[in-house]
């Protein structure tokens, strides 16, 4: 898989930091490095967050830093900005972990890196090099960087995503793996937090445009909110959205976004069949008759499971994604099984849409496309099986791993 690989083995850092996703997604990533031949040290920062005192982080991570000077990487890669790790406090919090010891570093941006790239603007290092997963993005996380950053897709490991026999606990005709804000009232939330209540109501009208035209962006949504405002108010707002506290104001418009999103989608899967929701607090206040809340799964371990004993695998994609497709695409492909999502641009560049993955664009259609294809189990079978040939032949990490690869190696011929 992934090619014929890179002519020359390196010694790879691979960061694994807190979070849900970010865990699995660098160890898959270490895996596909270490399948292509490369050597690979495991810097797992979780270690130094878990130390209760700031002295026992310091000792936990001066053991780090001994153990990777005698593995003499040639570069390290982690997710979003883990991989900008600064020492403990009172121990130098001010320098870059491996810009001091002049290691060539890769930052892979998922979701909204411009909520993120903020944190790293002062680091114009020629050692630095940046993925984001969005292409919609690419264009403004350059100007932000003011350097080059690469487009680069999710992926999937087909060791641990792979067709099994699926398992009586799992098996369902419908199911969904993710969580759901457990913020029941924005407005009182934001009120409560302390917000302006101008900010309050302008939240509300962003979400409200959003609700009446899904396909357009959060930020497309103020950029047309804005043309209706006078003149000094969009020169308070430009200034607002220029300032720190915008981040917060965009998360938050996000998270209830998603929230309502994700309701609609699972309340629109028909009241006849078994629907399994793989997720933490918040799905508990969703009345619906048919729902089985199951908790949370392991990514790894039973992710699979869930994937294998559904009939339709459904996916909704976050609300900070303007064109990429999430993880769910490729794990539930390469399992074999069947996927019914969201239609997202990104589809297009890198599955056959209708042979591969089947796209709902509504509520209403996802009940229509839920009914056709329950109806029809040989057809679909059939997509899912050329979504899986696609995944392997494409979309593993080891392709993305030879990507990362390549554009190293050409960086550094010059």
């Amino acid at each position: 898989m992934g090619g014929a690989g890179s002519r020359k083995t390196y010694r790879i850092v691979v960061v694994v930091a807190e979070g849900i996703a970010a865990p699995g997604v660098m160890l898959d990533y270490a895996a596909a490095f270490e399948e292509l031949g490369h050597h690979v040290f495991i810097l797992d920062y979780r270690l130094v967050q878990a130390m209760p005192t700031e002295e026992e982080q310091i000792a936990v991570f001066e053991k780090i830093q001994e153990e990777l000077q005698h593995f003499e990487p040639d570069f390290a890669v982690g997710y979003n900005n883990n991989i900008f790790i600064t020492l403990p406090p009172r121990h130098d919090p001010e320098r870059h972990f491996f810009e001091k010891l002049q290691i060539d570093y890769v930052s892979l941006f998922y979701d909204n890196p411009l909520l993120i790239a903020p944190s790293i603007l002062t680091l114009h290092s020629p050692h630095y090099m940046a993925f984001v997963w969005d292409r919609g993005y690419l264009a403004s996380f350059r100007r932000l960087l003011k350097k080059d950053a690469f487009y680069l897709p999710l992926a999937t490991n087909p060791h641990v995503f792979r067709p099994i026999d699926s398992v009586d606990h799992y098996r369902a005709d419908a199911s969904f793996i993710g969580s759901l804000s457990t913020v029941q009232n924005y407005n009182k939330f934001r009120h409560e937090t302390g917000w302006h209540p101008w900010l309050i109501q302008f939240a509300r009208d962003v979400v409200e445009t959003w609700q009446r035209n899904h396909s357009m962006s959060v930020d497309e949504v103020i950029i047309l909110l804005r043309q209706g405002f006078p003149e000094d108010t969009k020169i308070a707002l430009d200034a607002f959205m220029n300032g720190k506290d915008f981040r917060t104001f965009q998360m938050s418009v996000y998270d209830e976004i998603g929230a309502l999103n994700r309701m609609e989608v699972v309340n629109s899967v028909p009241d006849d069949l078994r629907l399994h929701i793989y997720g933490g607090q918040g799905w508990e206040r969703l009345q619906k008759e048919n729902l089985h809340l199951m908790g949370m799964v392991d990514y790894h371990e039973e992710a699979p499971l869930v994937y294998n004993s559904t009939l339709i695998n459904l996916n909704i994609t976050s609300a900070q994604l303007v064109c990429a497709v999430n993880q769910r695409l490729f794990d539930v492909s390469a399992c074999g099984s069947f996927l019914l999502t969201d239609y997202r641009q990104a589809m297009t560049e890198l599955f056959d849409v209708d042979r591969e993955i089947v796209c709902y664009r509504s509520s209403d259609e996802l009940k229509k496309l839920t009914d056709y294809f329950l109806s029809h189990p040989d057809e679909r079978q059939e997509i899912a099986d050329r979504a899986r040939a696609r995944v392997l032949a494409e979309h593993t990490y080891c392709h993305r791993v030879q990507r990362i690869l390549d554009l190293f190696e050409f960086r550094a011929s010059y």
